[in-house]
């Protein structure tokens, strides 16, 4: 498999994909990082209502759980694509798990109806992009660019 990997020719739409994902979530890690470091003041001075405020701020665990694990997944998973690992497949995998968890809490939670659509929309975009990612670490091993 080592012989395979130096003579595969790495599409340069890898690498943009790649790269692309790396920065989406070293973003993601940075909504995390800000929504677990949140106060209601802080969330108040974002603008955000008493009624998303105290949504926010009384989360259960299981949720920022899920949220780190999509988004700190999702950022190893970039790391391992740009590195060629195909151990960039199984953390996807759990990366998208915790997507799915952070969507199907959002909308046990009430959350899509004390934000409203966007949130809707912005989360159905994150599980998207997972599954995207998780596809392309798939298709990659497949044609020999990951070992």
């Amino acid at each position: 498999m080592e012989n395979m990997r130096s003579t595969v020719k790495v599409p340069v739409w890898f690498w943009v994909s790649a790269v692309l994902g790396l920065l989406w979530n070293a973003f993601g890690v940075f909504q995390y990082l800000g929504t677990t470091g949140a106060t209601a003041e802080s969330l108040a001075a974002m603008g955000m209502t008493p009624e998303q405020i105290a949504l926010q701020t009384s989360l259960p665990a299981w949720m920022i759980g899920a949220f780190a694990i999509a988004v700190f997944g999702g950022l190893a998973g970039c790391i391992l694509l740009l590195l060629r690992k195909a151990w960039a497949t199984p953390v996807f995998a759990l990366s998208l798990l915790g997507c799915i968890g952070v969507f199907a809490g959002d909308a046990a939670l009430g959350v899509f109806s004390v934000f409203g659509m966007a949130q809707a929309a912005i989360i159905s975009t994150v599980v998207i992009i997972a599954v995207l990612l998780l596809w392309l670490s798939t298709a990659s091993r497949r044609r020999g660019i990951l070992n």
